[in-house]
């Protein structure tokens, strides 16, 4: 049965989780829908596990929060290790620049569709500078966390918090000639409990 919904308390790895020896052969996996990805849920936040697309989020709208109102962030990359600036401000060019992968229009139409001429599902493009560092994200999760879900719509969401100031957009962290790559394997190598637990604790889970 293809993986879904994670438990923010799972002992697992990501490797664990989708049934590989290791990482770096994840998406060779058969045991996940790759148009369904996994999310882990941490209480009403729903951070993707691995990558996403403006569709993927559609099952969580649909089956585990179907009457639930939802707030969609969107509107920038992903990644295990995020870019930042030398001021810990996301780089620029991690956001969408329009017609891109991120567009938050693509997450737009989706809300659109299923919210039938209703607004259960808000739409929120976080490329405004409240976004842009670890400490405004959290505190506008934790603002629309009152209103009911929050589903981060961009890829490795469940790293969101994890940040570094020599990664570069678009470099690959998994290449061990990479100067983040001891930290990207520890990342990985990691129980999705333990993430949660370093990154998400100050998100409400009742």
């Amino acid at each position: 049965m293809p993986v879904e919904i994670v438990s923010a308390d799972s002992t697992q790895t990501v490797a664990q989780i989708f049934g590989v020896p290791s990482i770096s052969v994840m998406y060779e996996s058969t045991t996940v829908n790759w148009d369904n990805p996994p999310y882990v849920r941490i209480g009403n936040l729903f951070v993707s596990l691995t990558i996403s697309g403006p569709t993927s989020w559609r099952y969580v709208a649909t089956k585990i929060c179907a009457k639930d109102n939802l707030t969609i962030l969107t509107g920038r990359h992903g990644n295990v290790i995020n870019p930042i600036d030398g001021s810990g401000w996301l780089r620029r060019l991690e956001e969408s620049h329009g017609g891109d992968s991120v567009d938050p229009q693509d997450d737009r139409k989706e809300a659109a569709g299923l919210n039938k001429g209703g607004n259960r599902i808000t739409v929120i493009d976080v490329r405004e500078d409240d976004f842009r560092t670890t400490t405004g994200l959290r505190g506008k999760i934790m603002q629309y966390l009152k209103s009911g879900g929050v589903i981060l719509s961009w890829c490795y969401g469940l790293y969101t918090m994890q940040v570094g100031y020599d990664v570069k957009h678009g470099e690959d962290v998994s290449n061990p000639t990479h100067g983040s790559f001891d930290k990207w394997r520890k990342l990985t190598d990691s129980r999705i409990c333990d993430i949660v637990n370093c990154d998400w604790s100050w998100v409400p889970r009742s």
